[in-house]
């Protein structure tokens, strides 16, 4: 499954944000669509992340609708997302979408009109409604992340298990590290779940780090290749599903 997000909590439409200029050397006509498509199918969630509604993506991309249908699909998972019953990439994707589609374009006419709607991106993005959504968030998240070793400590102590959950090791209590299971900044709408992530010792944390683990998935190879315990596997699929491409 794609990960859910309930809704956005700010619509394109709603976001205050200036639009630049062009000359007479552009097709008005076109910059407006593009403008059109970003506005009513794109939002800002809750940690001021642009995503867009695939549906608008070819005229976003510039592109025919098989081929961003394509492009929708084959897009990474952490940056697919399914909003409201729709499914939405974010907005980063879409612009390195967009550059490299610019670097390659056939025509000047392509080139040009890509660069309207990275100008309409990088607009939003830089918007004061978006960078306040984005404040707020990251003090928030922050405050509730310096809680999770203690709240995941707790859990293990009353199971009577302090053991570093993928090695079996004791746990150091003052150097322990409580490791994400799918990544902190790539899945901050399950950053704060204290059921996402494991109480590890400092050297296995450093570990899954070295490897890039950014996911259950990978996780679950690393513990595999490393003949570390799975026993964490099957209840986080249980309480968060799993992921897909």
């Amino acid at each position: 499954m794609v990960f859910n997000l309930p809704s956005l909590l700010k619509l394109t439409k709603d976001l205050l944000f200036k639009h630049r200029e062009y000359d007479e050397t552009y097709n008005q006509k076109v910059v407006n669509q593009i403008r059109k498509a970003w506005k009513e199918g794109s939002g800002a969630d809750q940690y001021g992340r642009i995503w867009v509604d695939a549906r608008f993506l070819h005229t976003i991309l510039r592109t025919t609708k098989n081929n961003a249908d394509k492009k929708a699909r084959t897009a990474p998972q952490e940056d697919k997302r399914t909003i409201d019953g729709c499914l939405y990439i974010r907005g980063s994707r879409i612009l390195e979408m967009m550059d490299r589609d610019r670097e390659t374009a056939t025509t000047a006419k392509k080139a040009a009109n890509l660069g309207v709607s990275i100008d309409t991106y990088i607009s939003m993005q830089e918007s004061g409604d978006v960078e306040k959504i984005r404040t707020i968030s990251r003090e928030n998240l922050k405050q509730e992340r310096s809680k999770l070793k203690k709240k995941r400590w707790a859990i293990l102590e009353a199971r009577g298990a302090l053991f570093d959950e993928l090695t079996g090791k004791p746990l150091v209590k003052r150097t322990c590290q409580f490791s994400h299971i799918r990544s902190y900044s790539l899945y901050p709408e399950v950053g704060t779940e204290v059921e996402n992530g494991l109480l590890v010792n400092k050297e296995t944390h450093s570990i899954i780090t070295q490897n890039n683990v950014d996911n259950e998935q990978e996780l679950k190879t690393l513990c595999e290749d490393k003949n570390w315990s799975l026993e964490w596997y099957e209840p986080f699929i249980k309480k968060f599903g799993g992921l897909k491409s």
